[in-house]
């Protein structure tokens, strides 16, 4: 059997996500029937690096455009790569799958980007799945470009790749999302509002109506918590939340002891470390935010639980069982931020 040209992927990233992206590179150049395109591993010394890349984009038949907070917030070089590769696109037949957006962490898709179906490849149990999906196009790509897969045969090639049944469905990368422009809305406004209140609370503002409130929107910052599973860069925010954690904790600790009958010392100091959470996060609505999975579902569990527990106040009940594993998922919430890298 003659050997044909394999399918040429260009990888156009950023150099700070380059590790995830070597993987990627190694995983795609198993595949025998593709040709992928990593700038360390297909530069020579000596070549110039702008026109080597220009005719590597060029002479690819698809471009897996890897996004993350960094490359979509960096400026330079990743910019100008993914300008010329949309000006390339612009030159393909309608309905061709040429660029090809993957998300490395949950970052906000560039306008210029949001005409195309992206995959998520992350969190890293998912990768694999991701993975296929994108095979999936690039396969769907090689059958348009009118070439066969080089030196296997055909049943190798549906074992290998998991060819799709031929069905609409199966067509694009990755199934709808929810909007992510709801999720970042609330994940944005809603700590932001709910530290807000409970400064007042810390501060002695506390009657039911105030709880009750207080309570509803704690809820809802930890169901978007749950949903977006994500955590801000910003070390200020970082810092301000593991210190609310903590004084809370000690806070409802005096309550066990009887501390907080001889001194309101922990409340205030309460109110003023979510003033402080308040204000970093007002300050820094927009940083930067990456995957925090495990450290976010245990933040939303500690606002879970102090907002029920303040909706039950605000009724007059006090479920003492409540606060035990409220400290214990806030004390493991503190402590995974604090180990976040």
């Amino acid at each position: 059997m003659t050997e044909t040209r394999k399918l040429r992927v260009f990888l156009c990233h950023s150099s700070q996500d380059k590790s995830i992206v070597r993987e990627m590179y190694q995983r795609l150049n198993a595949e025998n029937w593709i040709d992928p395109w990593l700038d360390e591993e297909k530069l020579l010394p000596g070549q110039d690096w702008d026109m080597e890349i220009e005719k590597a984009v060029e002479a690819s038949d698809a471009v897996i455009v890897c996004l993350s907070n960094n490359s979509i917030s960096k400026e330079g070089y990743i910019q100008r790569e993914l300008k010329f590769v949309l000006d390339i696109a612009l030159e393909k037949p309608e309905g061709t799958i040429f660029i090809i957006p993957l998300r490395l962490d949950a970052c906000d898709l560039p306008r210029r980007l949001r005409a195309w179906q992206y995959v998520d490849y992350f969190p890293e149990a998912q990768r694999d799945r991701a993975y296929q999906k994108l095979l999936q196009s690039l396969k769907i790509r090689f059958g348009d470009s009118g070439n066969q897969i080089a030196e296997i045969s055909a049943n190798a090639v549906k074992e290998k790749i998991n060819i799709p049944s031929q069905t609409p469905d199966h067509v694009t990368v990755s199934a709808p999302a929810i909007p992510t422009g709801i999720l970042d809305f609330g994940w944005s406004i809603l700590p932001i509002i709910f530290f807000a209140m409970i400064t007042l609370y810390g501060f002695g503002y506390k009657d039911d109506d105030y709880s009750l409130m207080t309570g509803v929107v704690g809820v809802l910052t930890s169901l978007v918590l749950i949903l977006k599973r994500q955590i801000a860069e910003n070390k200020f925010i970082k810092f301000s939340t593991i210190f609310f954690i903590i004084t809370h904790s000690l806070w409802i600790y005096s309550q066990y002891s009887g501390w907080e009958d001889d001194s309101l010392v922990l409340p205030f100091i309460n109110g003023l470390t979510a003033l402080f959470a308040f204000g970093s996060l007002l300050l820094n609505y927009q940083s930067p935010r990456k995957q925090g999975t495990y450290s976010s579902i245990f933040l939303a569990l500690f606002i879970a639980l102090f907002a029920i527990k303040l909706i039950f106040n605000s009724f007059g009940i006090h479920p003492n069982e409540i606060q035990t594993p409220m400290i214990v998922f806030g004390l493991i919430a503190a402590i995974l931020l604090w180990f976040e890298q």
